[in-house]
């Protein structure tokens, strides 16, 4: 009689064996796969790299790339340029998480989703290109008026913080991966755009002082009411006429409510 179970399998550990190299007195020890890996990278990335260059479908994707509607006026069959293109993408991905499985020693539906999500963010148009963009070029005008519209969006910070802030925030080489720790951290019990949370917001008993400003318009306010209705102990602080940054809108408030804070717990 066959079996009417639903059970998903329990997924198998991979497991890879190790070359061990001896460099004289010791010895260096390199995973098979590792090894493997490398290979297969250089000879697909060359591959890829040749087709595209030097041969006519590679014109083709780069003419059609650039500017698909002159690229079809002529000649060149963009339709089939492009299925073909997401062919070959679906094809390295799949390649690319079967090189990758062994690493995290299973290989499971949704492992790669968190690199998808990654390469994702790195090309927001919105949040993320410009200011790599003006990170890229030092660009201070333009991080300074991103800033404005987005942070500052009550008071400004003097000339000389406003630089200090603004030469600091050029620097930073971080941008994607906190976006990306930001759009996928989830400790609440709802299901977000990435998954399930963890739920694990419950379990901080800490007192928790929450600041707000009323003009904030990077953190509504829904946000900080989920916060603090899930963590026990918590104290929110709301100011008037305040945005993103109340050490600017508010110094002397937030300044107080923070020491008074810790004296009281």
């Amino acid at each position: 009689m066959r079996s009417t179970s639903t059970t998903p399998p329990t997924p198998r550990p991979l497991t890879d064996t190790a070359l061990e190299i001896a460099v004289g007195t010791g010895r260096v020890v390199l995973p098979v796969h590792n090894i493997i890996t490398i290979i297969v990278s250089f000879v697909v990335i060359t591959t890829l790299f040749i087709l595209l260059k030097y041969t006519k479908w590679g014109l083709g994707v780069r003419a059609t790339a650039s500017n698909e509607r002159v690229a079809s006026m002529m000649g060149v069959n963009t339709k089939f340029i492009t299925a073909m293109s997401w062919a070959i993408a679906a094809a390295i991905g799949s390649l690319a998480a079967s090189l990758y499985a062994p690493m995290v020693q299973t290989l499971t539906v949704g492992f790669m989703v968190f690199m998808q999500v990654n390469g994702f963010l790195a090309t927001d148009p919105v949040q993320v290109i410009p200011l790599l963009m003006a990170q890229k070029n030092k660009d201070f005008n333009t991080m300074s008026f991103i800033f404005d519209k987005t942070i500052y969006t009550v008071n400004k910070p003097t000339a000389e913080d406003n630089k200090l802030w603004i030469d600091e925030s050029l620097k930073q080489v971080n941008l994607v991966d906190a976006d990306w720790a930001l759009t996928t951290q989830n400790m609440s019990d709802d299901m977000g755009f990435y998954g399930k949370g963890s739920g694990k917001i419950k379990d901080i008993n800490a007192p928790t002082l929450h600041t707000w400003g009323d003009k904030d318009i990077t953190v509504p306010r829904f946000m900080i009411d989920d916060n603090v209705n899930a963590i026990k102990n918590s104290t929110l602080k709301v100011y008037e006429n305040c945005g993103h940054s109340p050490f600017v809108d508010n110094m002397d408030g937030i300044t107080k409510d923070i020491l008074d804070f810790i004296r009281q717990t």
